[in-house]
């Protein structure tokens, strides 16, 4: 049946003061909520050719007027079963034959998405379809969980070992002093038990400050676009590379030129920590932390920091109690937010306390630590498959 016949195209306005999240839509589907009224099981298909349903957890959501609207006729088709058809790659082949426009303005005509053909299996066929796919979507999600719950047993596992208790938060009461300066770091909640932990980590090991283990340390570089006689093109590690769990990916590595005489002192070392130093985001504290596991010839840049663990001091360990610091909240009653960007405040990142152990209990957390992350790897690569397994299983019932 043609996609015209099975939908209907409609534009509902906003008033502007209803509180309605505003939703983006990405290749495959997927939405996310903008941090700044259509309802939900409506098609949406961008211009330049994503298309999505709006899952029901919004029952309402903003667009830009670049999203054409349809409602779909649900007396014929099922709205997941026809989510699944479009983002089949037989479908996805169809619609990239009708794209037009420059490549940073690639566009779909409406007319022509409603011209498309799409196989329409009677009722009870489509919704065994939807059945497999949402117990797939179940079996995912169970996967999900546990790789999650693995994740956060890390935090617990690390600061159980080093004997740092988290603190239940306790409201203020009445009037309390503020000065300045800890208002334009933290803002008012510095003044929270867990802001006032952060800042004074205690264990039942004795703590050295980060600076009093650290051997050395140089900020990141940006560089130069093209190269001159004074410079070696690198390629530069940046945030986005920072893969949590995976540590670091190193796809889409950025090339740029440094001072050739820069890079003796600059360049990664195995073994090197680098730190997020500005960066973050509305939700997201800046201070996240990768580490050089590998023999690599790579910079890093401006936004981050390296780090360079004195002997005796296992880097890996301090890697891992650093991400712990970030995960549980600590990090963030050490940054002072700019517009739209957060920044480590240096001073006070060099002065957080961590309990050091003995070496050999250091490597009895690391080791137990890679043990669990390698389970998690396991399961996200489970997800991976079985979501590829359920995706070809679909497609051959669909197409």
């Amino acid at each position: 049946m043609r996609l015209g016949t099975l939908l209907r195209k409609k534009q509902n306005q906003w008033n502007g003061t209803d509180d309605v999240p505003m939703l983006s839509l990405h290749f495959g589907g997927e939405f996310s909520q903008r941090e700044s009224n259509q309802i939900k099981g409506q098609l949406f298909v961008a211009d330049k050719g994503d298309i999505g349903i709006i899952p029901d957890q919004y029952s309402r959501a903003l667009f830009t007027a670049e999203f054409p609207i349809y409602e779909i006729d649900t007396s014929v088709i099922h709205p997941v079963y026809l989510q699944l058809y479009l983002q089949s790659s037989a479908f996805k082949n169809l619609i990239n034959s009708i794209v037009s426009g420059a490549s940073g303005r690639k566009r779909v005509k409406p007319s022509d998405f409603e011209s498309l053909f799409v196989r329409v299996p009677a009722m009870n066929i489509q919704e065994g379809i939807v059945n497999d796919w949402h117990k797939a979507q179940m079996e995912v999600h169970g996967l999900k969980k546990s790789a999650s719950d693995l994740e956060s047993s890390i935090d617990r596992f690390v600061l159980s070992e080093l004997g740092i208790q988290l603190k239940e938060p306790q409201k203020n009461d009445g009037a309390f002093v503020v000065h300045f300066s800890d208002l334009e770091r933290w803002g008012v909640d510095f003044n929270t038990i867990n802001a006032k932990t952060a800042r004074n980590i205690k264990g039942k090991y004795k703590s050295k400050k980060l600076f009093e283990i650290t051997r050395a340390t140089c900020g990141g570089k940006w560089g130069d676009e093209k190269p001159t006689k004074n410079s070696t093109v690198l390629k530069i590690l940046r945030a986005t590379n920072f893969d949590g769990i995976n540590n670091i990916n190193l796809s889409n590595i950025a090339e740029r030129a440094i001072k050739t005489s820069e890079i003796p002192n600059f360049v990664l070392k195995k073994g090197d920590i680098i730190v997020e130093k500005s960066g973050g985001g509305e939700k997201t504290p800046v201070g996240r932390v990768a580490f050089i596991d590998l023999d690599i010839h790579y910079g890093y840049s401006n936004f981050l920091q390296k780090i360079s663990i004195v002997e005796g001091v296992n880097p890996k360990f301090v890697y891992i109690t650093l991400g712990t610091y970030h995960s549980v909240g600590f990090t963030k009653y050490l940054q002072m937010n700019t517009t739209g960007l957060r920044n480590l405040i240096m001073e006070d990142y060099w002065s957080v306390n961590i309990p050091i152990p003995p070496l050999l209990k250091q490597n009895e957390i690391v080791a137990k630590v890679e043990i669990i992350k390698k389970r998690i790897i396991d399961i996200q690569n489970q997800v991976i498959d079985k979501l590829q397994s359920a995706k070809a299983d679909i497609e051959k019932a669909i197409i």
